[in-house]
């Protein structure tokens, strides 16, 4: 039995990315609820942390949720995945 080759390649590279970035996509939601529990954490016995303050934070994680969504959704999908 011979070992493979060193330039040996054994997942076409655009597959393998597309696989890559489908696995990104479904850990997505979990690194969303993440970065939205973070206000709870603010919140500190001596000094209340300010309401304003979470829920632009919560507006800015909510918006870069939804620009990294279209981003995958881009890099994963091309022309032959599309309808006719």
């Amino acid at each position: 039995m011979t070992p493979p080759s060193k330039n040996a390649v054994f997942l076409a590279k655009g597959s393998y990315r597309k696989r890559r970035m489908r696995d990104f996509a479904r850990a997505v939601p979990l690194f969303g609820v993440v970065l939205l529990l973070i206000p709870l954490l603010w919140n500190d016995l001596s000094e209340p942390a300010s309401t304003s303050g979470a829920v632009v934070y919560v507006f800015c994680v909510w918006i870069f949720l939804i620009i990294l969504a279209v981003g995958i959704s881009r890099a994963v999908t091309t022309n032959q995945d599309k309808a006719p």
